[in-house]
């Protein structure tokens, strides 16, 4: 997983989703899960919550 900013600078990377996750995962795990893209508010590390949009991605077809 890679999240970028609005810039498209890499904010967090991550290898894979903790095996449960809390309500800040569930954005992603939609995403991955339905193949389409999802948005959500997400806390990451104790700063302010934030507006994500996440994007289901291919590795096979081309990088993130």
């Amino acid at each position: 997983m890679i999240v970028r900013d609005e810039n498209g600078g890499v904010v967090l990377r991550r290898v894979s989703l903790p095996a449960s996750g809390g309500g800040d995962s569930a954005v992603w795990r939609e995403a991955i899960g339905s193949g389409e893209p999802a948005s959500g508010t997400v806390t990451f590390s104790g700063d302010d919550p934030y507006h994500v949009y996440a994007v289901p991605v291919d590795r096979r077809v081309g990088q993130a």
